[in-house]
């Protein structure tokens, strides 16, 4: 519950999810009331494996991890996170469309990494276009460029660099429609992706675009990815959860054992305080860490 605090007084936050299958054999402790479908699940012979879901809320400090049973948008209510965010918190996505439903106050922000792979598989299909090559490279460059100027602690672009930039995306964007409306239609399915992507960079144009305005935004989800590659090294192990419990506990003690991590805090040191009935506490991890950036500064 204090993490959950935490993570929702952050101004700059990331979350993703991925995947996680979880077996249905029902655990000693019994599975919640809420859980009907899955008892039924159990009794199927046929279905053994279920997919869940775990989700990261956080950032380089601050790592809550919560499993489900599915990936209905629901459970985002559940959790507790995006409904509570004020309008000055900015979140960064790969593209999730439900950060987007009008219950939600937050600022969005789009993962430019992501979408540099999407431009090289357009890159690929189509390389005698060149709209996608030039999106790809003007990304890239600006985000070199602005970290260039963090390295020399200057905060912003200038407003005729960003003027500059948003004129060249919008001309880029063009050139691919052009491109894209001489495809022959032999080839509609990739037409209709190279389509759907410039649409996209074009619907959400201010938040890929938003590291360029704002300098402490992000310009990849690599926050979140990190986040998870933990799941994901056991789940390359262990395939899957013995239940639904299992997976819920193991996102539990990930979530505490990320967190002291990301403050300089061994896991060791975390596991050893855990076991002996004493973990660290959240105000505890923000004091440390506050001293260790006193001490740096």
């Amino acid at each position: 519950d204090d993490l959950n605090r935490q993570i929702i007084s952050e101004k700059r936050l990331f979350w993703d999810d991925t995947v996680c299958k979880f077996g249905l054999e029902a655990p000693s402790e019994g599975y919640s009331d809420s859980d009907e479908d899955l008892k039924n699940m159990a009794n199927d012979e046929s279905r053994k494996i279920k997919d869940g879901i775990i989700r990261f809320y956080g950032n380089d400090k601050w790592a809550l991890l919560i499993g489900h049973k599915n990936k209905k948008n629901e459970g985002l209510d559940e959790d507790g996170i995006l409904n509570f965010l004020p309008n000055d918190c900015i979140v960064m996505h790969d593209h999730l469309l439900a950060n987007y439903d009008e219950k939600y106050n937050f600022v969005n922000a789009e993962c430019n990494e992501h979408i540099k792979r999407y431009l090289k598989k357009n890159i690929d299909e189509f390389p005698e276009h060149k709209w996608a090559s030039k999106m790809r490279e003007l990304l890239i460059k600006t985000n070199s460029e602005r970290n260039e100027l963090i390295d020399k602690e200057i905060t912003e672009f200038d407003n005729q660099k960003i003027n500059d930039i948003y004129t060249q995306y919008d001309e880029i964007l063009a050139e691919g429609e052009k491109e894209n409306n001489d495809v022959d239609l032999t080839y509609v399915k990739i037409k209709n992706e190279e389509r759907n992507l410039i649409d996209r960079l074009k619907k959400f144009k201010d938040n890929h675009l938003l590291f360029v305005k704002d300098f402490t935004v992000a310009f990849t989800n690599n926050t979140s990815e990190r986040g998870l590659r933990q799941v994901k090294r056991k789940l390359a192990v262990s395939f899957s959860f013995k239940n639904i419990n299992r997976m819920k506990d193991y996102a539990i003690i990930l979530s505490y054992l990320e967190t002291c991590y990301r403050n300089s805090i061994s896991r060791f040191e975390a596991l050893k305080r855990l076991v002996n009935g004493n973990p660290y506490s959240v105000d505890e991890i923000r004091q440390r860490s506050q001293k260790v950036e006193k001490s740096i500064a």
